[in-house]
């Protein structure tokens, strides 16, 4: 949830929403769209209040699944992946960056059968890895990227 007043040109691509009615309010615009989902970007950072982040994400996937429309999350972090998935989450867009997933978070996708895309170019541009149970980390240079496919 980031604000930017410089991407406000009438239909900005990032809305801050601070509440569950506005985040209802946001899906019903949307849906006059014809999307094929309805996606958040959950960014929580310390000090911020996770269980009222999860509630508005809660009801955001309650007003786009009452319409029959898939919940798409952007959740990097174990913590938040997990409360997107309590939410409703029908798909995580990112791979969880900063804890090996756990049992829960497995259980949790299962029981909302979610779709979980890692970003593997992103991961590899920035040096970071998606790590699962039971797998080791790859070396830096596992997948290089050659100069050739560069652009």
């Amino acid at each position: 949830m980031v604000d930017r007043v410089k991407l406000d040109l009438g239909d900005p691509p990032i809305i801050k929403v601070t509440s569950a009615d506005g985040a209802r309010a946001l899906v019903r615009r949307e849906l006059e769209r014809k999307p094929d989902f309805i996606k958040v970007w959950f960014i929580h950072q310390k000090g911020d209040d996770l269980v009222a982040q999860e509630a508005i994400v809660k009801a955001t996937g309650d007003a786009a699944h009452a319409a029959g429309v898939r919940l798409a999350v952007h959740a990097t972090e174990l913590i938040v992946a997990k409360a997107s998935l309590r939410a409703g989450a029908d798909f995580l867009v990112h791979s969880v960056e900063d804890e090996v997933v756990d049992e829960e978070f497995l259980a949790l996708a299962k029981k909302n059968r979610a779709l979980y895309c890692p970003a593997l170019f992103v991961v590899l541009v920035i040096g970071t890895r998606c790590r699962i149970p039971g797998s080791r980390p790859k070396p830096s240079g596992a997948w290089p990227i050659r100069r050739s496919s560069r652009r």
